[in-house]
């Protein structure tokens, strides 16, 4: 954890801003994925009207920021993600998919998409995921 803040130092003042606030909104949603029910971390946020830095940088700033969070799960960090391109003017799906390896253990995922590109939960490897629908939550 140590050097993820030396590495956080190194960064530029708007990037340390955003690393900063990935790791505040991370550790809410772990906390309330503990805590609260899941309907109230999946309605989606509000979207800004104006726009902030690109969505890769936000995606980024997750990913360095889940390093000082305990168990960041791909779905902690696309909750988390998901708040911050709201919050800086993006719109993004949360997408859950299923997958049963040849070991035959069930696996699931999370995966955030904004402006038709993957930005987190991509990067797991070798699985083939079958896309579950997402319900509809009223506000």
């Amino acid at each position: 954890m140590l050097a993820t803040i030396r590495r956080g130092l190194a960064l530029s003042r708007g990037d340390r801003a955003l690393l900063v606030e990935a790791a505040v909104h991370l550790w809410m949603m772990r906390i309330g994925l503990w805590v609260l029910p899941f309907r109230w971390l999946y309605r989606p946020p509000p979207v800004a009207q104006a726009p902030g830095p690109a969505p890769e940088r936000i995606a980024r700033a997750v990913s360095r920021g889940s390093h000082l969070v305990p168990c960041p799960t791909c779905l902690v960090r696309a909750l988390a993600a998901r708040r911050m391109l709201a919050r800086h003017g993006h719109a993004s799906q949360l997408w859950f998919g299923v997958a049963r390896p040849a070991e035959g253990r069930f696996e699931a995922h999370a995966w955030l998409e904004c402006g038709g590109a993957t930005i987190v939960g991509g990067d797991e490897p070798g699985l083939e995921y079958t896309t579950l629908q997402p319900k509809r939550v009223e506000r």
